[in-house]
């Protein structure tokens, strides 16, 4: 991304590809509405080419309104029912196996990945609610029904996709009610990872490292954010900037 827009390394670069993403024909087109236009189209063909033809899929409404919901939720805890709930508090009519279906529709042709929930005390995983990540921000940052801009979750989607990237299964974690982002493990190895927008203040930052410090074990715990600055290391948790740890790391 760096090198095809000719940048260097900032926030603000960073910033601008957690947003619009790296789909390669957008780099050729000229403004925003062009992006747009070529974004919405893109995932026209990928719902009515690669799902509705490939799967039959019968209410292709209900499918865009799932689509819309999941965009907008980007990393919130969802469970197939409380997605049926949610609709449904919009008028919207579903059920919990045609929800689940269009899902895992979602799933196959990689418009979404899935995230379950790991108990890191119990280690096991826990049934019921999980997060959905975008395969690409652009989906999000160029929907006409946007209904906020929440950077928090370009920044969280952005860690998930490069540690699929790097290899490592992914997880969501929970320890004795407090959340852990992402718990991801590759070669044996694990790590876990807290990220935040900004550490905008005390109560977020006791919150980040808090959370870490709870863990009680020797694998490596990073905290990643936007801010300008880096804290450094506090009592065994790193801090990274985020634009420095996806080049870097």
């Amino acid at each position: 991304y760096l090198g095809i827009r000719g940048f260097t390394s900032s926030m603000d670069s960073f910033s601008d590809y957690i947003q619009h993403g790296g789909m390669p024909e957008c780099f050729k087109l000229p403004d925003y509405d062009a992006k747009q236009h070529y974004i919405s189209n893109l995932r026209d063909s990928i719902v009515l080419r690669d799902i509705v033809k490939r799967y039959q899929v019968r209410d292709v409404r209900l499918l865009d309104q799932l689509i819309e919901l999941i965009m907008d939720s980007v990393g919130g805890l969802f469970s197939i029912s409380k997605l049926v709930r949610t609709l449904g508090s919009n008028n919207i009519k579903a059920n919990s196996i045609t929800i689940g279906n269009y899902v895992e529709y979602l799933k196959n042709v990689f418009f979404i990945h899935e995230v379950l929930r790991y108990d890191v005390a119990g280690k096991k995983i826990i049934t019921g609610e999980r997060k959905f990540y975008l395969n690409d921000p652009s989906f999000r940052f160029y929907s006409n029904l946007l209904r906020d801009e929440a950077p928090g979750k370009y920044l969280e989607n952005a860690v998930f996709m490069h540690l699929l990237r790097k290899g490592y299964s992914v997880q969501v974690g929970s320890i004795v009610g407090k959340k852990i982002d992402f718990v991801a493990k590759k070669n044996g190895k694990q790590l876990y990872i807290q990220v935040a927008y900004l550490l905008s203040g005390d109560e977020v930052i006791r919150r980040e490292f808090g959370n870490l410090e709870l863990i009680k074990n020797n694998h490596k715990k990073i905290v990643i954010s936007l801010d300008p600055l880096s804290f450094g290391n506090k009592d065994g948790i790193e801090h990274f900037r985020a634009w420095e740890w996806f080049t870097n790391d």
